[in-house]
This record gives C-alpha cells, sequence and structure tokens, in this order.
C-alpha cells in the first residue's frame, strides 16, 4: 500500500539518507510500499526475497543491487530473514551531476559493491574531518559506475501503464488525506474520475494488494499510533473510521498479529 514519503538533506550538506542493515522477516517488515522523487540504491547482505517496482517482481538476494527510479512505487517482500541497506539520493544532487535514471533495475557488481560497503565505513564515523568530502567523493563515484556500468535502454511506459501507476498515486493520496472519512471503491473511483473496475484492477496490478486491503492496512497502521500514543482502542478505532469495534479488531490481528489492546501493553 504505497505511501509518499519526502527526505530532507540538512546533515553536514550531505545529499543523501543512509540506512545501514535493516532487517526484514516474512513476518516483520512494511506491508506499505511507498514511493518518493528521490532515487534510492538498496544493497542486499543477506537473505532473499523480491522487491516489486511498479507491480514487477525482481527477485533478489545477498549481493543484488536494485536501484529504483523517480517516483517508482516500491515494496520489499522477504521470503527469508533479509538483511540490507538503502542509500537514498537527494534527486536535484542527481541533475546537477548530470546522472540520467536510465540504470538497469537489478544488477550485480562488485565495484559497486565495494564502494557501497566504504560509504557505510564513512558514514559511521563522524568525527572525521574530512569527512563529508569523503562522502561526496564516494557517492560521486558510485554514480559513475552506474553511469557506465550498469546503464540499460529504459523502455518507455505505454499510456495505458504511465495512467495507471499515477491513478494508483492519486487514489493513494486521497485515501491517506480521508481515511477517516466513509470511503468505499465507488466514491474514490468518482473523485478520480475513472471507473471502479478499472481502478480496482490497476490498483492491484501496481500494489498487488486491492483498494480496500489499502484502506484497512492504512487506518489499522495510524490506530496503532495513536494507541500507542496514548489513546484509548476505542479512540483510535472511531477516529480511523471505524464505527464497529469487532470488526476493527479483527482487522487490526489481521495486519499486527495481535489485538489493539496487546500492542497499548507494549508501550
Amino acid at each position: 500500500m504505497p505511501r509518499f514519503e519526502e527526505y530532507t538533506y540538512t546533515v553536514k550538506n550531505i545529499p543523501f539518507v543512509l540506512r545501514t542493515d535493516l532487517i526484514r522477516t516474512p513476518l516483520s517488515y512494511a506491508k506499505v510500499s511507498n514511493w518518493h522523487e528521490d532515487i534510492e540504491l538498496e544493497y542486499f547482505k543477506e537473505g532473499e526475497g523480491v522487491v516489486l517496482l511498479d507491480g514487477k517482481e525482481y527477485f533478489v538476494q545477498a549481493g543484488d543491487f536494485i536501484f529504483v527510479r523517480s517516483n517508482v512505487i516500491h515494496q520489499l517482500i522477504p521470503h527469508s530473514n533479509i538483511k540490507y541497506s538503502c542509500l537514498i539520493v537527494d534527486s536535484a544532487f542527481c541533475q546537477n551531476i548530470g546522472f540520467s535514471q536510465n540504470v538497469t533495475a537489478h544488477f550485480h557488481n562488485a565495484e559497486l559493491s565495494a564502494l557501497f560497503s566504504q560509504l557505510e565505513t564513512f558514514h559511521a564515523n563522524s568525527d572525521d574531518p574530512c569527512i563529508v568530502m569523503k562522502l561526496r567523493c564516494n557517492l560521486l563515484n558510485q554514480f559513475i559506475i552506474l553511469n557506465e556500468r550498469c546503464v540499460s535502454t529504459m523502455e518507455k511506459p505505454t499510456i495505458g501503464t504511465s495512467l495507471a501507476t499515477q491513478k494508483t498515486k492519486e487514489a493513494i493520496l486521497y485515501i491517506r488525506k480521508n481515511f477517516s472519512e466513509k470511503l468505499t471503491l465507488d466514491k474514490i473511483a468518482s473523485e478520480l474520475f475513472i471507473s471502479k473496475f478499472l481502478l480496482s484492477r490497476r490498483f492491484k496490478e501496481i500494489t498487488h494488494t486491492t483498494v480496500i486491503e489499502y484502506i484497512n492496512n492504512y487506518r489499522c497502521k495510524i490506530a496503532a499510533e495513536k494507541i500507542l500514543n496514548g489513546a484509548s482502542v476505542s479512540e483510535a478505532a472511531f477516529s480511523c473510521g471505524y464505527e464497529n469495534m469487532s470488526y476493527f479488531t479483527k482487522t487490526f490481528k489481521k495486519y499486527f498479529n495481535c489485538a489493539p489492546s496487546q500492542l497499548k501493553h507494549t508501550k
């Protein structure tokens, strides 16, 4: 279930966000896909699974890279315990250095692996007086390799595919803005000026989930945050559009493997 994300790059003038050694398991992973304007490079160290890029599946395992272009809806689905790092780079920086996004989505590259590991080491050593220069130099070298060694001829999306992705994003943003209201497939389709049958089919193709599943998953995620911040279970449920507590509890268990009251006890 995609969400739009925004990143800021204010730490020491470093134009990226680096998240290292993230762990995802088949029972514990973000069941909400996302997209952002910045590009993302994912480096897999252990385990295996599938990455979805605008609905297309890429099988990944240790040593693999996944390149996520700007505004591509993406999600990681682990088949086993996975350890990976992700590098999210400011799109403005990419434009300034002349980097095109003509990069193969899925690849191996030993030289890039070594540079990525070096970047992680530099990033952890914040006391180094040359840290900014080293990080920027490393990043530029990675982008040179991406442009020179991992290029591909990008296939332009068909009008139908492009429209499907755009309408899926519009539906996601609409649901996120109006999740506390009564939402139906008919209402969302009407607001987006699209057939409910077409919206349902395209949404499933891009996200591998249904519109209704997305609504419930997102509502339960927001409800969980409210409960952990001190709201009662009933307050959280009603504020997220649930009128039936029994249905809310059943739905919540589906996504969190526990009752909402149990989640509150873990605060």
